[in-house]
């Protein structure tokens, strides 16, 4: 239900996937949208999702209700999965994510988690609690078993906190509790747990209003049970643990003491959720269509970029602040591709101002960035982008992560201002971006495209013998409209050959086709009418 998807349904990702289709079919809103999840976890905003971004390299998705498809319907639902290990979940080391990011990333984690969240603006909520985007309804799945959720309760700011599962020994057991918590525990997509928080609630609804029960329950047992928990699971012994195991408690009390060890399993759940998709989208970058506008000259930027920005903006920064071997390899690419290299220079001496000279392959003549045609500055960010993740040429440690990551690259119209035969490179320029090194096996180049020529070079390089660049490495998908269920995704599938294996739907690759049956036409009929 976002933009002009009723459901996108499920979209295998390759190393390159292409998105192609019609004007204003949806292929921007699709491509978008991991940068606005992105966004949302670098604005540090108390917020559950960040769509109208205002900050530099953010973008703007739009309000709540222009991103409903047909501006409709109460919310809308976002699914991820990763993979997981249910013994080290368990562990109870796993629960401190800064313990977490420590787990040798050479585990094997065969389980499955998937979160699905539910956004909405409730219309005729508790008036107090103002006209704001809530997380509704954030659900666990583990093997594709229901775990846990929150659900908000209307008219109030409360969550409703459900767990049927739990992990005893490196499975999956069922349990059963309820419970109600502050909304304050939901912040940004995750549910920020607080046992301060979360205790009060869990005794509240098995012992009612019993303060010091509870208090007396969680000092005798939760603190001595948890010291003894963490201190054992980092082999570490501890003579001045009281054993909390063998106190006696009435059923009540154990109901209590169970349902919060369930909670903080959830806890651990989303603490790996969290930590997976902090590092996935810290590694996410995002070219927009309109890259900036070249200027006359530039200063040196005091901060370090690791990539050039959402419009291109840090393109100068990066190729300055950076050795002349890897300006050359930029203006290498768009010597073979466009006839026209680059230089970087200072303006006098130390003035902190440089500027980009294009070279004429032919003439050797220099002129400013700012002073020649737009295909070159617009391309530019784009080469400077795919050969600073080229140089990372071997395999990006992941010692100190739970699991490995890719790096995502999402560009749209890569081909604006360029010639055909330029248009073309840009398939090697890819290609070389996922196949290069042992790093770039790791990742992933989503492009939204208008341009045939980028296609079928893509389709060569696939054809080519002994190509690196195989077919399942890349996937071309053709969004288009319906008049009764919006947009739709479908698969173009290739051969061994790079053939695809059906036709293509009308008004792409056959348009050169009907355009030179036209011209054919349209010189016999004039050839016919002068005689």
């Amino acid at each position: 239900n976002v933009k002009a998807f009723v459901d996108t349904g499920d979209i295998e990702i390759a190393p390159i996937t292409i998105f192609v289709g019609r004007n204003s079919c949806g292929k921007s809103s699709f491509i978008r949208f991991p940068k606005v999840l992105a966004q949302t976890f670098a604005s540090g905003f108390d917020m559950p999702i960040y769509l109208n971004g205002t900050q530099a390299d953010s973008i703007d998705y739009g309000t709540f209700q222009e991103v409903l498809h047909n501006g409709s319907g109460e919310g809308f639902s976002v699914s991820l999965t990763y993979p997981v290990s249910l013994k080290k979940i368990e562990d109870y080391k796993f629960r401190h994510s800064s313990i977490a990011r420590k787990y040798d990333a050479d585990n094997e984690y065969n389980d499955e988690v998937q979160i699905i969240i539910t956004y909405s603006m409730p219309l005729n909520d508790h008036p107090g609690l103002g006209k704001k985007v809530y997380a509704t309804k954030i659900e666990l799945y583990i093997n594709h078993n229901f775990f846990s959720s929150f659900t908000k309760i209307k008219e109030t700011k409360e969550y409703a906190f459900k767990q049927r599962k739990t992990i005893d020994n490196g499975r999956l057991i069922d349990v059963d509790f309820e419970f109600r918590i502050k909304s304050n525990m939901i912040q940004n997509f995750m549910p920020a747990f607080d046992v301060s928080d979360s205790f009060p609630a869990i005794c509240k609804a098995y012992l009612g209003e019993c303060e010091k029960e509870a208090r007396e329950l969680y000092t005798s047992f939760i603190i001595p049970s948890a010291r003894k928990k963490l201190f054992n699971s980092l082999h570490i012994e501890d003579e001045m643990i009281d054993d909390a195991a063998g106190r006696e408690v009435n059923e009540a009390q154990k109901k209590v003491i169970d349902a919060f060890d369930a909670f903080q399993v959830s806890s651990s759940v989303f603490t790996h959720i969290y930590e997976c998709m902090r590092y996935e989208f810290e590694n996410l970058r995002y070219i927009g269509p309109f890259r900036s506008a070249p200027k006359r000259f530039y200063r040196v930027d005091e901060i370090e970029h690791g990539d050039v920005g959402v419009n291109g903006d840090y393109t100068s920064s990066l190729l300055i602040n950076t050795d002349a071997s890897f300006v050359k390899e930029v203006s290498k690419w768009l010597a073979d591709a466009m006839d026209y290299g680059i230089k970087v220079s200072e303006v006098g001496n130390g003035t902190g101002l440089y500027q980009i000279t294009v070279v004429d392959k032919k003439t050797n003549k220099e002129s400013n960035l700012m002073d020649v045609g737009y295909g070159i500055s617009q391309v530019l960010p784009i080469v400077t982008q795919m050969k600073k993740a080229q140089q990372k040429t071997t395999e990006r440690s992941t010692h100190n992560r739970i699991c490995a990551y890719p790096e995502i690259f999402i560009i749209e119209q890569p081909e604006l201002h360029l010639h055909p035969a330029a248009q073309s490179e840009l398939a090697s320029l890819f290609a070389n971006t996922v196949t290069g090194g042992k790093a770039d096996k790791n990742r992933r180049l989503f492009i939204e495209t208008h341009s045939e020529h980028l296609i079928r070079s893509l389709q060569y390089l696939i054809a080519i013998p002994d190509s690196p660049l195989t077919r399942d490495m890349v996937k071309f998908y053709y969004i288009d409209k319906t008049e009764e269920n919006g947009s739709i995704i479908k698969e173009m599938k290739t051969n061994e050959y790079g053939q695809f294996l059906e036709p293509w739907p009308t008004g792409f690759f056959d348009e050169a086709h009907i355009m030179s049956k036209k011209l054919l036409e349209a010189i016999v009929n004039r050839k016919y009418s002068q005689k």
